[in-house]
């Protein structure tokens, strides 16, 4: 496993660019199916400070070229998910998700999501505020039966932050991100 540096979590969460940012690209199936439009086409209109994001993802001129969007030493978060170690790393070109030191799950180009079935995800996110369980979100798998519950958890989490997108029409988005197929 290469080495991270651990950012400081709660300042990314009130960071509004951020959240942008992370929620465009954390959702790779994120659509409004009823207005064919997906979740990063309708934040992509929202203000988000490219210095900082590039800052956070340490992107450069050349990455993708030299190193396909991966950096060697990336800015990460840690959270203790009920004695579970749990890093996101930030790469320019890829969100790479760890539990336990073992790779959960990535949203970039080839992405692998939907690897935490939602009794795990209540059981590892019990201890975490409203605003961090943002972060473990694009690792939910959730099942058509438990919709009702998902979106709950959803608007939760959601209601922390101001995004352009009305609350309903993003829990959908995010909804068809999470939900097994």
């Amino acid at each position: 496993m290469e080495s991270r540096k651990i950012v400081d979590h709660i300042q990314l969460l009130s960071n509004t660019s951020f959240i942008n940012w992370f929620v465009m690209t954390s959702f790779p199936e994120g659509i409004d199916v009823e207005e064919d439009s997906s979740l990063s086409e309708m934040l992509s209109s929202s203000p988000i400070d490219k210095e900082c994001i590039h800052q956070l993802t340490q992107y450069y001129d050349g990455v993708f070229d030299e190193y396909d969007g991966y950096v060697e030493c990336p800015n990460a978060i840690r959270l203790d998910l009920n004695g579970n170690e749990y890093d996101v790393e930030f790469h320019p070109g890829d969100t790479v998700y760890y539990l336990n030191g073992e790779q959960l799950g990535c949203t970039g180009p080839e992405y692998f999501t939907k690897k935490i079935p939602l009794d795990q995800f209540k059981e590892f996110s019990q201890n975490l505020s409203s605003k961090e369980k943002l972060f473990l979100l694009p690792m939910l798998k959730a099942t058509a039966e438990e919709k009702e519950e998902v979106f709950q958890i959803i608007d939760e989490i959601m209601q922390n932050f101001e995004l352009s997108i009305e609350p309903e029409r993003l829990s959908k988005c995010i909804w068809e991100s999470v939900r097994e197929r």
